[in-house]
């Protein structure tokens, strides 16, 4: 089972998935993270995952949106690149 699909089922303990990940889910209008150990983690807001996360958060908390954060933190830190696909919530 993907992660997506186990959210989607309702994150039923008889079907964790198992595989390595960072994601930001929202439930019921909350944020949250999940990485590997798949336990809810509480965030507040702005928030980033990644190799770039510390260049992105201090980016956003610079002034820069998120989508502009992520480019920079592209552009000083190697494992973060690709493109950019964000959604407004």
């Amino acid at each position: 089972v993907l992660f997506f699909e186990w959210c989607n089922l309702g994150m039923p303990d008889d079907e964790i998935p198992v595989h390595d990940l960072d994601a930001i889910i929202i439930i019921e209008g909350i944020p949250y993270q999940f990485n590997g150990a798949l336990v809810p983690l509480d965030i507040d807001p702005p928030f980033s995952l990644g190799s770039g996360a510390h260049i992105a958060l201090g980016a956003m908390a610079a002034g820069a949106s998120a989508r502009k954060a992520v480019a920079i933190a592209a552009r000083y830190d190697p494992g973060t690149g690709g493109s950019v696909n964000w959604v407004r919530l």
